[in-house]
């Protein structure tokens, strides 16, 4: 088995071939289930779907933003002229030009202080609705990894799938 020097592999390469090599072999394991599966009289399926929004302005930005945020057209586009990076986030009022929506517009300061941005809060929920980042750093600046659900069902034939 050949050596590999230390720090000449990154771990974001490792787990990327860790990942791979365990997808290729819960695939093959569940071909074998399922064709032994489908013998015994089960069913069984799976799916994956990407959930990433998609970009604003976009033909599919432009969809998602009709099919589910109908409610961002009663927004005054004068007063509420930006939209971020995303789909589906609500309409705001860029004062510092940064293309996001700010909770503190005074950014200079740290902490960042002052008034969040306005916004339109199409849906009355009190509080501004966008994609966020995971790191408490605010609205989310672009996307690193696809956001993706999988799901799997499996039945006898008879009962609900579980």
């Amino acid at each position: 088995m050949p050596r590999i020097a230390a720090g000449s592999i990154r771990w974001g390469t490792l787990r990327r071939a860790l990942v791979a090599g365990a997808c290729t072999l819960t695939a093959g394991a569940s071909l074998a289930a399922a064709q032994t599966a489908a013998a015994a009289g089960f069913l069984a399926g799976a799916g994956v779907e990407s959930t990433t929004p998609p970009a604003q302005g976009s033909s599919e930005g432009n969809q998602a933003n009709s099919d589910f945020a109908g409610a961002f057209s009663t927004c005054l586009a004068a007063t509420f002229p930006d939209a971020g990076r995303f789909a589906l986030q609500e309409p705001f009022n860029d004062q510092n030009g940064n293309k996001q929506w700010d909770p503190n517009v005074d950014l200079t300061t740290s902490p960042p202080s002052g008034a969040p941005e306005p916004y339109c809060d199409a849906n009355t929920n009190g509080h501004w609705d966008g994609i966020y980042q995971d790191n408490e750093k605010g609205p989310a600046t672009g996307v690193h990894d696809q956001l993706e659900a999988r799901a799997v069902a499996i039945s006898d034939g008879v009962h609900k799938p579980v």
